[in-house]
């Protein structure tokens, strides 16, 4: 193997790692007992958290769900299940997430998970580095990793704390690598892999589910024959997830899993888009610069059934999180729940490059091509700022309760004067008048 193809993503996982470890923000929230639940895999072979006492009974703790006698953690378990390795790593260091005393430690599972997710979203920005170098060269991919590591909830919400994200971007991003990697050497789509990596996604993050059902509908536009084992394999986890549901809440799927989307509604359409706190085209406005892209170089797209399929599942992903009732996220960062999107747009970036680098004719650019660069520099330029103040900046933290709690006065969200992003550069604001 060439000796740069290592060097290069090795360097990039490293420096990545170094930014997303030491940007401060590290605040632990829902994934508070993720680690706890992987520390008593190990030591105790079962899910059930009932031996840590660590609540007075049921309702008192969001975070866990009480069956009979037993506890469990109430969010995905399945990212705890993938962090077994990390963790007996851990423990090896000295660094148990239970004291000998067989007390609950949240402080070393809060440093823990930092570690964690910072590591996972160094590989993810290496997948994207090697996703992009299907098709773009050595500068374009690298640009696109690192404005997908930086200038996305990559940095501001995924690599903050272990968060269900932070499993499912490693995971639908592998799938992606194989998706594209298989349409431009047109051998294999490795569909055993791809299916496992998209249902384990749908595992820690039910709302992966959308790219499970898309990639599915590609298969069979592209390749009804071949698509079968992509189908068994879903089906085999599938019917692994449901039996363990039963086993463990008497029913099909756990809670987490259902009934926690209502009907659309005309604000949250609107403000998990534009919000000026949660919005993502104001959060993240790289993602004006692949929307500009794509249709600037439309005509130059190829491998349009995955561009289809990426829209697809974006424009799905935006429909179910603004079903949920606070499909502002609560209390995190900029366009948290879009989180998921990420590996979809820097697919869309990719493919859109790539038509563009087409396009170019030596000598006679089309014209307006340096404006359309510049300006989509620009946006992705500001996208890394903006997420940058989410991983570093204490005041974006505080801006979720101060001056009120955003979850009891939502309205804050629509305040330009202000949002969010724009707490790190401001005193603490008062609050706004309406």
């Amino acid at each position: 193997m060439n000796r740069a193809a290592v060097l290069l993503p090795a360097s990039l996982f490293a420096a990545s790692f170094a930014v997303f470890f030491w940007s401060p923000n590290h605040q632990m929230t829902d994934s508070g007992y993720a680690l706890l639940t992987t520390e008593n895999l190990i030591r105790h072979g079962d899910l059930d958290l009932a031996r840590y006492r660590l609540d007075q009974g049921p309702g008192s703790n969001y975070r866990l769900e009480h069956v009979g006698e037993r506890t469990f953690y109430f969010f995905p378990v399945a990212g705890s299940i993938l962090s077994v390795p990390f963790l007996a790593f851990e423990r090896l260091l000295a660094r148990p997430i239970v004291k000998p005393n067989g007390t609950y430690a949240l402080k070393a599972e809060e440093a823990a998970e930092a570690h964690l997710a910072g590591l996972l979203m160094a590989a993810f920005t290496v997948i994207v580095l090697l996703t992009a170098r299907l098709v773009l060269p050595v500068g374009s991919s690298l640009l696109v990793a690192l404005v997908a590591a930086f200038g996305t909830q990559v940095y501001s919400t995924a690599s903050r704390t272990l968060w269900s994200d932070s499993w499912a971007l490693v995971l639908v991003g592998g799938a992606v690598y194989l998706l594209l990697r298989s349409a431009v050497r047109g051998d294999d789509r490795r569909l055993v892999w791809l299916a496992t990596l998209e249902s384990w996604a749908y595992f820690v993050r039910p709302t992966n589910s959308l790219a499970l059902v898309g990639t599915g509908i590609f298969l069979l536009s592209v390749d009804r024959r071949g698509s079968w084992k992509f189908f068994l394999t879903v089906g085999l986890w599938l019917s692994a997830f449901v039996a363990d549901s039963l086993r463990r809440f008497g029913t099909p799927l756990p809670a987490y899993f259902h009934g926690r989307l209502g009907p659309l509604s005309g604000e949250a359409l609107a403000g998990t888009l534009i919000s000026p706190s949660r919005g993502l085209l104001v959060c993240v406005p790289a993602t004006l610069a692949v929307i500009l892209l794509a249709v600037r170089h439309r005509a130059a797209l190829r491998f349009l059934p995955l561009v289809r399929l990426a829209v697809g599942v974006c424009t799905l992903h935006w429909l179910a999180i603004s079903a949920f009732d606070k499909w502002w996220g609560g209390h995190a960062f900029g366009a948290r729940l879009c989180t998921g999107m990420v590996p979809w747009l820097a697919l869309l970036a990719i493919l859109s490059l790539a038509g563009a680098c087409r396009e170019a004719q030596p000598g006679s650019p089309p014209a307006g091509t340096a404006s359309v660069a510049a300006l989509a520099l620009l946006l992705c330029g500001l996208s890394v700022v903006i997420n940058a103040a989410g991983a570093i900046s204490a005041r974006t933290v505080r801006w979720n309760f101060s001056p009120v709690n955003v979850d009891l006065a939502p309205e804050r969200l629509w305040s330009w004067r202000h949002a969010q992003p724009l707490a790190a550069f401001t005193p603490d604001a008062e609050t706004p008048r309406r």
